[in-house]
């Protein structure tokens, strides 16, 4: 190729909005991408250097200056993807897709780099980095100062997530990475519900979703190579794959869904028992003699741990804003328990959990009131 030239943009450039948003006008740089390595723990499936993707483009017979002199290099990239049993081909396709972008639109966002000995290395935007290449120009880039592998990767994700359409095994992978590096570096003793709400701002039914995901990936090996393999497209048959399996509901809970479709059972037993005392004149002295208590508890008939999962969360999440406010530090006990018995796998585990939170000050009377 030809000495790399910088493309004129009609936008601003990350350079020239580098020189308002830093102190340090150097941060912001424009390098030929022969100076940048590519970053080769990109969650993204994709070239490890520009002398790989400079191979490839051997094999396909890419034109010289293929983004230019092609009336639709996209589509002649499609047409090879028909032919070739190469998966780089469609890795190819995302980097001539980008490199599109940029001529038209100018590089907005510049690569996130460090400074090596000679060189500097990409830690976001590597894909960008294969598209200057490709378009024979120079590259924008900001210099950053990073303290550990982990605050790197953590800049990586992050910018690839928000920016970028992952698939599931490149998001699978990048949370992967990205807890052990948690853990190594002790930010986290484990992986958890309440970890992985904190650091990546997910609802708690997600959370719990990732959080079985992930723990099984550690635990076990063939299940972490078939996610990788591409067995799986989504979170959610991920999980289906993993989650605890129930026990098939009782005949009387088919009979009444047969009978009613449109009704589930309750998975809760109410009864009115009268209450006993030591005294009597304890209990006269108190003017509760003949006072009765609901005793509730879960249907040991009732199989549906997800549905009565489901039940406990709202009691709990209702409990949870009620403590909230009264700096007594219950809240944090509550969501504590919740994250250490979910996702449940046993009815007995679920009454536990139902006795447990019961007996907190506001819930048995919001319970009571509900039903």
């Amino acid at each position: 190729m030809n000495k790399p030239v910088r493309l004129s943009r009609k936008p601003a450039t990350s350079f020239e909005r580098g020189k308002g948003l830093s102190k340090d006008v150097d941060e912001y740089r424009n390098v030929d991408c022969k100076k940048i390595i590519v970053n080769a723990e990109n969650v993204r499936d994709t070239f490890n250097s520009i002398e790989e993707l400079k191979e490839f483009l051997e094999t396909i017979f890419w034109p010289d200056d293929g983004i230019r002199y092609l009336d639709d290099p996209v589509s002649w990239v499609e047409e090879k993807e028909n032919i070739l049993d190469d998966k780089r081909i469609h890795v190819f396709k995302n980097i001539v897709s980008m490199a599109l972008s940029i001529l038209k639109k100018g590089q907005i966002q510049p690569v996130t780099v460090k400074r090596t000995e000679s060189r500097y290395q990409a830690i976001a935007g590597s894909t960008r980095v294969l598209a200057c290449y490709l378009l024979n120009i120079t590259v924008d880039i900001k210099i950053v100062e990073t303290k550990s592998e982990l605050e790197e990767f953590q800049i990586h994700l992050d910018e690839n997530l928000q920016r970028e359409n992952l698939t599931f095994v490149e998001t699978f992978n990048g949370y992967k990475r990205l807890f052990e590096l948690l853990v190594e570096n002790n930010v986290v003793k484990e992986i958890t519900r309440s970890t992985i709400m904190k650091q990546l701002s997910f609802s708690r039914t997600y959370a719990a979703k990732w959080n079985k995901i992930l723990n099984t990936a550690i635990s076990d090996e063939s299940f972490c190579k078939e996610v990788m393999k591409g067995r799986f497209s989504s979170v959610n048959e991920a999980f289906e794959f993993v989650k605890p399996k129930t026990e098939d509901k009782s005949s009387h809970e088919t009979e009444n869904s047969e009978t009613n479709p449109n009704t589930s059972p309750s998975p809760l037993n109410i009864n009115s028992e009268p209450e006993t005392s030591s005294t009597s004149n304890d209990a006269e002295t108190n003017g509760n003699k003949n006072k009765t208590e609901a005793v509730i508890s879960l249907d040991p008939n009732h199989f549906d741990l997800e549905g009565i999962e489901k039940f406990l969360v709202r009691i709990f999440s209702g409990e949870i804003h009620f403590h909230r406010h009264d700096e007594t530090g219950c809240d944090e006990e509550i969501v504590e328990y919740l994250d250490s018995i979910t996702p449940l796998d046993s009815i007995e585990k679920a009454q536990e959990a139902l006795a447990w939170i019961l007996s907190k000050s506001s819930c048995r009377t919001q319970v009571e009131d509900a039903l």
